[in-house]
């Protein structure tokens, strides 16, 4: 195999690899939760990219559950300002 060829096989392997990656956490909410989960359940949380419909917050649970909520539900904000202090 020539040097050539592993260079096109690499950087082919890193484009899909970063193309994948970079869509991974791009998910848009359609359905919202109301009630408040507890807060040891929290695992992560991340914030529906500007693309998305609807703004929202996606929290992770135990359970490799995930529950939307909006913006203006005042407890995922404060747990997402819990998990990123500087800013959500």
């Amino acid at each position: 195999m020539s040097l050539h060829s592993l260079i096109l096989d690499f950087v082919g392997l890193f484009c899909s690899v970063g193309f994948h990656h970079s869509t991974v956490f791009e998910k848009c909410c359609f359905e919202f939760s109301e009630e408040p989960l507890e807060l040891r359940r929290v695992t992560g949380i991340i914030r529906t990219p500007q693309r998305c419909q609807h703004q929202a917050i996606i929290v992770f649970a135990i359970g490799r559950e995930e529950f939307c909520f909006r913006t203006n539900f005042d407890w995922a904000m404060d747990v997402c300002n819990y998990f990123y202090p500087v800013g959500c």
